[in-house]
């Protein structure tokens, strides 16, 4: 793709919640990560809060997947320059993955998946996410991990803390918050 095709999609950048440095930063990065890695980039796509409308401006990141051919040395240090000067202006956490990543990943990573699936926009390229086949077997398993994990937590976290109840409540609250992350990808 050529200079002129940068964004594929700029209403990408107008739907969410960013500030205008942030999508600024966001511009820039895709101009300089297509000059970086040339040919060998497939999709610059903006996933998470700041594609959603739970961003919260100084607090959440802007997750970036950048999807290349191959993830080498070589590919690692060409992003790390435009990723440096887009962090000026906004929080970005860039994830650098092939296609084939994200194809042999879903059965694995179904949560985290389905959530990037769900929420985001497409700033460069091609639209890598949509169609992800992210399978409720693995879904369900990883669910049922998510549970096992609470419950295993749980018990753990009162035989420490039972004969101190002030610090049983926090505990407990922490917990089920890491539960309810998990398992609310598969609510909305």
């Amino acid at each position: 793709m050529s200079q002129a095709d940068v964004f594929t999609s700029e209403e990408g950048l107008a739907k969410g919640p960013l500030e205008d440095s942030a999508r600024a930063a966001l511009r820039g990065l895709c101009a300089d990560l297509s000059g970086a890695l040339g040919g060998s980039l497939r999709a610059i796509v903006l996933h998470g809060s700041a594609a959603r409308e739970d961003y919260i401006p100084g607090r959440s990141d802007v997750n970036v997947l950048v999807v290349v051919d191959e993830v080498t040395l070589d590919a690692c240090d060409s992003a790390l320059a435009p990723w440096r000067v887009a962090q000026r202006d906004a929080p970005v956490v860039i994830e650098l993955m092939t296609t084939r990543d994200l194809e042999r990943s879903t059965d694995v990573f179904p949560l985290r998946f389905l959530n990037m699936q769900r929420g985001h926009s497409t700033l460069w390229g091609e639209d890598v996410l949509s169609e992800l086949d992210i399978r409720w077997d693995h879904l369900r398993l990883r669910v049922e991990q998510l549970i096992k994990e609470l419950l295993f937590e749980l018990r753990e976290t009162y035989m420490r803390h039972a004969s101190r109840p002030e610090l049983l409540g926090g505990a407990l609250s922490r917990a089920y918050g890491s539960y309810l992350l998990g398992v609310g990808a598969l609510l909305y």
